[in-house]
């Protein structure tokens, strides 16, 4: 079977939380649509760093994990992301 990839957006759900109740516009809600590699089998979601800062998702756990990509890099749960 070969490499398949969705299109998803993230928003932070935070921010999205303050847009409905009026303190914060609506365009100013952070928000990324990438290509995502799909695993069937997965059970997390695993985003890169730098998406995560991007979002201003907090970090609410810090996991080790051996990963093929990158093996060195802890993984960082986080909190606050809708995945629409």
């Amino acid at each position: 079977m070969g490499r398949v990839v969705a299109r998803i957006k993230l928003q932070n759900s935070g921010d999205l939380r303050l847009a409905r109740d009026g303190l914060l516009p609506p365009e100013r809600v952070r928000t990324l649509e990438l290509e995502a590699l799909v695993d069937t089998g997965a059970t997390d979601l695993v985003l890169p760093a730098d998406v995560v800062a991007e979002l201003g998702l907090p970090e609410i756990d810090r996991r080790s994990r051996e990963l093929k990509v990158n093996p060195a890099s802890p993984d960082i749960a986080t909190g606050d992301l809708l995945l629409a």
